[in-house]
C-alpha cells in the first residue's frame, strides 16, 4: 500500500450555477422593493388624520392654506 493510494480522493468543489445566483439576487431585490413600497402604502393609509386642527388666521392666508377637512 502506497501513500498515494491511502490518501482520500479530493473532488473539485462545485460552484453554484451563475444563473441561479442571479435569479436569487434579483428575487431578493424585488422582494425588498415590493416590501418597502407596501410599507410606505401602509404607513400612508394609517397616518391619514380624520380631521385637522385649523388655527383660523386671517382670511387671505386661510384660503391659501386650508386643511383638507376642517377640525372636528
Amino acid at each position: 500500500m502506497t501513500a498515494a493510494s491511502a490518501a482520500p480522493e479530493v473532488l473539485p468543489q462545485r460552484r453554484a450555477n451563475p444563473r441561479l445566483r442571479w435569479f436569487a439576487v434579483i428575487a431578493t431585490l424585488l422582494a425588498i422593493f415590493v416590501g418597502a413600497n407596501a410599507h410606505l402604502v401602509y404607513v400612508a393609509m394609517q397616518s391619514q388624520p380624520e380631521c385637522v386642527v385649523h388655527d383660523g388666521g386671517d382670511a387671505a392666508s386661510a384660503t391659501a392654506l386650508r386643511p383638507a377637512k376642517p377640525a372636528c
